[in-house]
C-alpha cells in the first residue's frame, strides 16, 4: 500500500467521521417551539382596590386565545400563543369580562416578549338602606318612635326586625319610551348606550301604541356559550302585537366593540316561560348601528345575544357546522406551511451530510 493510498484512505475516514458528527449536531438542532408572549398586570376597581376573580382574556379577531382569572391581589398572567402561526406583529386585545364596566388594552404580539397591562373596571357594590342614611326620619308611630328613628342601630327608622336590606346588583333599566303606531312599519328610538332602536313590520296597518323599555341586564340568565348584548321589554297597548310579523333591534357598534363580537355573531332571542328561545336572525344593516331582524313570536322581552365563532346569521342549528369547517381548513394548512419552512434547513443539511457520508464510504471501498 502506497503512502498516497494511506493518506487518501485516512482523509476519507476523517471526512466520514466529521460528516457523521455534523449529522448528529444537525439532528439535535431541532426547531425550537415559538415562545408565547407573556402578559401580566393588575385589575383594579373604581376605588383603586384589587379585584379578585375577574376573567381576563386575550382575543384576536374575535377569537379567545387564552383566558385566566385574577387572584386575591387582582394579579393575572397570560401566556398568549401566536394568533396566526405567522410572523410577529399581530394585534391582540387583552380585556376583562363580566364586570359592570369592563376595560381592555392591546399588545403587538412578539415571541418571548413580556408586556404589562393594568386594567381598570367598575364593580357595582351592594349598599344598605339602613343606619345613618335615614336615621333623621321621625317615625313617631313606630316602636322606636322615642328615638325618632335618628340613627337607630337597625337602620330603616324603626323597622321591627332590624333586618338590613340591600339594593339589586343589576343595572337599572332605562325609562320606557312610548310611541303611537300607524302604517305597516314603525320604529321606537331609544337613547341608550347599547340598544338604540326597536322596529316593527306588519302586513297590515298598525294601530294603538307600543312601550319599549331598554334593559341593561338580562332578566334571565342567557344560554351557555352566549353573551348578553342588549334587551328590551316590549308592551303593546292594543292586544299583544299579533299583527307584527318582524321585529328589528338596532345595537350600537361601540357595544359590539366593547364585547369583541362582530355583527355576524348576533342572534335575536325571545324570553318565554322563563326560557330564551333563539330565533332565525338576519343582519339587515351594519351601516351605523347594527340592525338585526327576527320573526315575531309574541311580545314580552327580546334580547340580542352574541354567539361564539359564528360565521352566518341563519338558524342556530346550522351555525356550528358552518363555523367549525373554516377553522379546520385554516389549521390544517397553516401548520403544514410553517413546519415545512422551519424544518427545511435542518432536513437539507441532514440530506447533504448523508450524501457526503455515502460518497466517503464509496470512495473508501474503491481504494480498499
Amino acid at each position: 500500500m502506497t503512502h498516497q493510498t494511506r493518506w487518501t484512505r485516512g482523509g476519507l475516514r476523517t471526512l466520514a467521521v466529521l460528516a457523521m458528527a455534523m449529522l448528529v449536531i444537525a439532528g439535535t438542532a431541532a426547531a425550537v417551539p415559538v415562545a408565547p408572549n407573556e402578559v401580566y398586570g393588575t385589575v383594579s376597581d373604581q376605588n383603586g382596590d384589587a379585584v379578585d376573580g375577574v376573567t381576563v382574556e386575550a382575543v384576536h379577531d374575535g377569537e379567545v386565545l387564552v383566558s385566566t382569572t385574577t387572584d386575591s391581589d387582582g394579579y393575572y398572567e397570560l401566556k398568549v400563543p401566536d394568533p396566526n402561526d405567522e410572523a410577529s406583529g399581530e394585534t391582540v386585545t387583552i380585556r376583562t369580562t363580566g364586570t359592570q364596566s369592563d376595560d381592555q388594552a392591546s399588545i403587538t404580539w412578539e415571541s418571548a416578549a413580556v408586556d404589562n397591562r393594568d386594567l381598570d373596571v367598575e364593580i357595582q357594590t351592594d349598599t344598605g338602606d339602613g343606619g345613618a342614611d335615614d336615621g333623621d326620619t321621625d317615625d313617631g308611630d313606630t316602636d322606636d318612635g322615642d328615638t325618632g328613628g335618628g340613627g337607630a342601630p337597625s337602620g330603616g327608622g324603626g323597622a321591627d326586625d332590624g333586618t338590613e336590606t340591600t339594593t339589586t346588583t343589576t343595572a337599572p333599566p332605562s325609562e320606557p319610551v312610548e310611541e303611537g303606531l300607524s302604517g305597516t312599519e314603525a320604529e321606537v328610538a331609544i337613547e341608550g348606550d347599547s340598544l338604540v332602536a326597536v322596529g316593527f313590520q306588519s302586513q297590515t296597518e298598525l294601530s294603538g301604541s307600543v312601550s319599549v323599555q331598554a334593559l341593561q341586564d338580562p332578566p334571565q340568565p342567557v344560554p351557555e356559550a352566549r353573551q348578553f348584548v342588549s334587551a328590551a321589554e316590549i308592551t303593546f297597548s292594543d292586544g299583544d302585537g299579533e299583527g307584527v310579523d318582524m321585529v328589528r333591534l338596532s345595537v350600537s357598534q361601540s357595544r359590539l366593540d366593547e364585547l369583541g363580537v362582530t355583527p355576524s355573531g348576533l342572534v335575536v332571542a325571545h324570553l318565554g316561560d322563563d326560557e330564551w328561545e333563539e330565533l332565525d336572525t338576519t343582519v339587515v344593516s351594519t351601516d351605523g348601528p347594527v340592525v338585526v331582524e327576527a320573526p315575531s313570536v309574541g311580545f314580552s322581552t327580546y334580547a340580542v345575544l352574541a354567539q361564539e365563532d359564528v360565521t352566518t346569521t341563519t338558524a342556530t342549528g346550522d351555525t356550528p357546522t358552518e363555523t367549525t369547517e373554516p377553522p379546520a381548513d385554516t389549521t390544517t394548512e397553516t401548520p403544514t406551511e410553517t413546519t415545512t419552512e422551519t424544518d427545511t434547513p435542518g432536513f437539507g443539511i441532514s440530506l447533504s451530510l448523508v450524501a457526503l457520508i455515502g460518497a466517503a464510504l464509496l470512495a473508501l471501498r474503491r481504494h480498499a
